[in-house]
């Protein structure tokens, strides 16, 4: 993300009280390059410099990975589909507390294959801005 204002050379930014990383290499006088932390949740951002602290005018919203449907059932093994939105995040899916980690993951859709382990349940994307549990069971086919 990128926050614009004026002396921001050498600042440094909170949400809710966590940190921001801050990336100096892209970062100049009226540019501040920010990445939002790990379970962030929505607030106001906070840049701090020698001459003090200014809260962002309105707050910062995090989108939440939503899932809209699925493949609704496969083998062990086999690759399925979950479409959503704001996906693109997505580090872990369980199969029923069974988690494994996508093929690939983009704002609307993640593919995924059906680890080892698997049981008929729900499903659940985790991602730094929060996670999305299934409102309708996936079926592992024997």
């Amino acid at each position: 993300m990128t926050i614009r204002g004026a002396s921001l050379t050498g600042a440094s930014a909170t949400l809710n009280g966590e940190a921001v990383h801050v990336t100096k290499s892209t970062s100049t006088n009226t540019t501040l390059s920010v990445t939002i932390p790990l379970n962030a949740t929505t607030g106001y951002v906070i840049v701090s410099n020698t001459n003090g602290s200014s809260p962002s005018p309105s707050q910062l919203t995090v989108l939440a990975p939503k899932i809209k449907s699925f493949t609704a059932s496969a083998k062990v093994g086999g690759t399925i589909n979950i479409n959503g939105s704001y996906l693109a995040g997505v580090t872990q899916v369980s199969f029923n507390g069974v988690s494994t980690s996508p093929l690939s993951a983009t704002n609307g859709a993640v593919k995924v294959v059906v680890p080892a382990g698997a049981t008929t349940g729900l499903l659940t994307v985790f991602a730094p801005s929060g996670q999305a549990v299934s409102t309708i069971v996936f079926t592992v086919k024997p």
